[in-house]
């Protein structure tokens, strides 16, 4: 997806804690890895235009930021935003395993844990195993 630009987790966290510019964050991960942990405030989406184009229409002008959990699956959506038509759209770089590894926030709801969904053996290798859990049992 080489027209798809990136952000690296540090500058995402210091967009996020700076607040002066809005950002719609968009989890492009299936409902049972997103309902295991997902950043604050993200919006699931899966692989669904619609739902994305729905949840960036009230915030024409906002950043919109994709993830999902290495970059593959969110890179795909955040090329589809773009031929949508949306200018200012990056792919969260390393994706959520990244994110969690380096031991930034992650979110059940409202609720801060330390588990996320590894998709599978092959891809969990990237993330740590103790953030590894397959639900919320």
């Amino acid at each position: 997806f080489p027209t798809v630009k990136h952000i690296t987790p540090a500058e995402l966290s210091a967009l996020l804690e700076n607040g002066d510019r809005a950002i719609v964050i968009l989890d492009a991960r299936e409902h049972a890895e997103y309902s295991v942990s997902h950043l604050q405030n993200a919006h699931y989406i899966s692989m669904d235009l619609e739902r994305a184009l729905n949840a960036v229409k009230a915030q024409p002008d906002a950043v919109v930021v994709t993830y999902c959990s290495v970059g593959y699956r969110s890179a795909q959506l955040a090329q589809l935003l773009q031929q949508a038509g949306h200018k200012n759209v990056l792919n969260l770089e390393g994706s959520l395993f990244k994110w969690a590894s380096e031991g930034r926030p992650v979110f059940r709801d409202d609720t801060l844990v330390q588990e996320v969904h590894p998709f599978d053996e092959t891809w969990g290798a990237l993330l740590p195993e103790n953030f590894w859990s397959y639900g919320t049992s």
